[in-house]
């Protein structure tokens, strides 16, 4: 083999090996981080949400620091506490403002019940899944893309 071919092949693996590195993981979606990140609502259980009353989304930040949740129902602003073990999840002390929002229909209701439902977590991708005791997707939310 000449020197020329061998330089050829030399750059091309190079070439190649720095592509994957640099390709982002294929097809895998990044995986988020479930505490200090902003969760949008996405779904309930038997229920396809509806777009924000007022421009709010539904959804929360759990805040690792403090063991705090903070957010909103699309309506109502949102806080309270949360334990986490492992893969259990529980919200704790909830409470949200009062204020009157007949155009999110049941949707904040239902958000709520899933909060109180939820014992459990999974990750799929940058999706959120909140699970209830016998391991059932109660909601489902997406991570809020960072800039």
């Amino acid at each position: 083999m000449t020197n020329t071919i061998r330089t050829r092949l030399a750059t091309l693996a190079i070439s190649l090996t720095l592509s994957a590195c640099t390709s982002g993981g294929g097809s895998h979606p990044p995986r988020a981080s479930l505490e200090n990140t902003t969760w949008i609502l996405a779904g309930l259980t038997g229920q396809v949400t509806m777009a924000p009353p007022r421009g709010k989304p539904a959804g929360f930040t759990l805040v690792a620091k403090e063991h705090r949740v903070q957010g909103g129902t699309g309506c109502n602003r949102l806080i309270g506490d949360y334990q986490l073990d492992g893969e259990k999840l529980v919200f704790d002390g909830m409470a949200s403002t009062r204020m009157a929002c007949p155009e999110s229909g049941d949707q904040e209701a239902r958000f709520l019940e899933a909060l109180d439902a939820t014992r459990g977590w999974r990750l799929r991708g940058d999706t959120l899944e909140l699970l209830d005791a016998e391991g059932n997707t109660r909601a489902q939310l997406k991570a809020l893309p960072t800039e």
